[in-house]
């Protein structure tokens, strides 16, 4: 009795990983989540503004033809 109960576990094994490599195999892994998750950042878009009067260390170039 005690052989027939160790091969029927051992059966009952042998068909609860036959059957759940099967389900993997049909619906896919478990998605692993990604590790690197994106932290919430504040970014502050400044805008520079421009000068009203000309500049005077800028240099203008005219071409003639």
């Amino acid at each position: 009795m005690e052989l027939f109960k160790k091969i029927l576990k051992v059966l009952g094994y042998a068909l609860f990983i036959f059957f759940v490599s099967v389900a993997v195999s049909l619906g896919g892994g478990v998605p692993i989540p990604r590790s690197t998750r994106k932290e919430d950042l504040i970014e502050m878009k400044i805008e520079m503004a421009e000068p009203k009067e000309p500049d005077s260390n800028t240099l203008k170039l005219e071409f003639k033809q």
